[in-house]
């Protein structure tokens, strides 16, 4: 059960990630830009996992790979889940990727679905 009250930098970023959660949930609805419905869900978690730190009085992380190195210091269960979806993030931003809408409803049930779950365990939910 998440706290009453979060510490102001974890309530940003949660504010943050639950506005880009929105997005997805539109982008995703209206079947339109599956490469950005990605990247967006990508970046839902990159801000749970910014206010599991906050929370945890963890000072913010400035690189992706700070980021990999805290998932894999402090919430070791994500890990799995964590780098395939900032991959495949990097590969529609980056290298030109279209992933269809079923391959971006896979990565949501096979990697965000289960980050979720385990940061609600840890006080972050959207």
């Amino acid at each position: 059960m998440p706290p009453k009250e979060y510490p102001t930098e974890a309530t940003a970023h949660l504010a943050q990630a639950r506005h880009n959660y929105a997005l997805y949930g539109t982008l995703r609805e209206a079947g339109s830009h599956p490469d950005w419905a990605l990247t967006v869900l990508f970046y839902t978690v990159l801000h749970l996992i910014e206010a599991h730190a906050a929370l945890n009085e963890e000072r913010r992380m400035h690189s992706h790979f700070a980021r990999r190195e805290y998932v894999g210091a402090r919430v070791p269960n994500l890990r799995r889940h964590f780098r395939p979806l900032e991959d495949a993030c990097r590969s529609a931003r980056y290298e030109l990727w279209q992933p269809s809408l079923a391959q971006v409803a896979w990565f949501h049930a096979e990697h965000f679905a289960p980050i979720q779950a385990e940061l609600r365990r840890h006080r972050i939910a959207l």
